[in-house]
């Protein structure tokens, strides 16, 4: 059996929590099945009609937010094309997936993000500071250019 039929037998339990925060931390499977990038499971659990990728573990991250601090491009490419996503969604200290990727110059990921219709590339972190601040900040000069495009 692998990852795939493990997820599938999972699922079908009934009342199973989807949403269960006992993970550690707060995390949800959907968060670890994207820090873990488990690209061939991560469609059998997005399937569930209960799931919630908005949210959230203790320190106010989602699976897209981890997906995309841990440069999971595969995950986050899934993830923002679920319909209900929140691809704004702040963290505890005002931090998005896009922020959080500029800072730690993750791309491939910014990519991503800058193709999603309601990204906002202007939205601001608790301490008052923008992706392309965050990027200008620590000289990476590639995820400035993509940003200035859509500032």
């Amino acid at each position: 059996m692998n990852d795939i039929d493990v997820m599938k037998f999972l699922l079908a339990i009934n009342n199973i929590d989807v949403n269960n925060k006992g993970y550690g931390k707060g995390r949800t499977a959907l968060m670890l099945i994207a820090i873990n990038n488990q690209i061939e499971v991560i469609g059998a659990m997005l399937n569930v009609v209960d799931i919630d990728v908005n949210i959230t573990d203790d320190a106010g991250w989602t699976a897209l937010i981890w997906a995309a601090y841990w440069n999971r491009i595969d995950v986050v490419r899934v993830l923002v094309n679920v319909v209900d996503i929140d691809v704004n969604k702040a963290d505890g200290r005002g931090m998005t997936a896009l922020m959080l990727s500029a800072y730690w110059n993750n791309i491939d990921v910014v990519h991503v993000l800058l193709n999603v219709v309601d990204i906002n590339v202007n939205k601001t972190s608790d301490e008052g500071i923008t992706a392309l601040k965050y990027a200008e900040d620590r000289g990476y000069n590639k995820i400035v250019e993509l940003l200035k495009k859509l500032s």
